[in-house]
């Protein structure tokens, strides 16, 4: 009972979590988008008086002119296919962490996906219940790959947690290569990209990098 009420509450600060950064981006949207309407205001008075200011001659026809401004200002939103079609993923590092007198390995998750990159931080029992998820779909033998073995805590050395992060880089690239699989919402929740599939995300222009920090708030149950 003491593990299943630490694991809902990890749940709930996690999608707490998640519910104040959607809100924070959200607010973000909202100012910037405000800056760029007066930006290209701005820009269409200074255009219409510099024609204004100009002596009238009579010239041929001229071809119709384009605002520029209206071009420049506005970022290319990658579409779904656009973000599926070109993610990349890199278990990057491991990290060991420490609250309260014990301690546990947590891995950073490299994305890379239609010219944005971020970085995720994801404990091993997260990749646990992903694959969990995708064992559950109707795939044929053999098709999703095999996750590393779990361990005792106590054998959990340095040493250790490189080998594992090797392995789960091995494990993510392979699922992400998959197409079906990286169709789930199994894959895609794991690596947050909700956002950018529902097209919401429109702060993360491209080469944007950021760090998404959802990794600490789960239960201490060592895996």
């Amino acid at each position: 009972m003491a593990a299943a009420r630490q694991e809902a509450e990890a749940l709930r600060l996690e999608l707490a979590s998640a519910v104040a950064e959607a809100e924070a981006l959200r607010i973000d949207l909202s100012k910037r988008s405000a800056e760029l309407a007066r930006v290209s205001a701005s820009a269409e008075e200074l255009r219409a008086a510099k024609q204004a200011a100009e002596p009238s001659v009579s010239t041929p026809t001229r071809p119709p002119q384009v605002n520029l401004s209206a071009l420049t200002l506005t970022p290319h939103l990658p579409t779904a296919t656009e973000t599926l079609s070109s993610l990349q993923v890199h278990v990057a590092a491991c990290v060991k962490k420490e609250e309260g007198g014990t301690w546990w390995w947590v891995f950073q998750v490299r994305v890379t996906t239609a010219g944005l990159s971020y970085l995720l931080v994801r404990r091993f029992s997260q990749f646990v219940r992903m694959h969990e998820r995708l064992r559950a779909l109707p795939l044929p033998q053999g098709r999703l790959p095999p996750l590393p073995p779990k361990r005792r805590y106590a054998t959990q050395t340095e040493r250790f947690a490189e080998d594992r992060r090797a392995a789960l880089d091995v494990y993510l690239k392979a699922v992400v290569a998959d197409r079906d699989l990286c169709q789930t919402l199994a894959l895609q929740g794991f690596l947050e990209l909700g956002a950018l599939l529902g097209r919401t995300a429109s702060l993360l222009t491209p080469g944007t990098d950021v760090l998404i920090n959802t990794g600490f708030s789960e239960s201490h149950t060592r895996q």
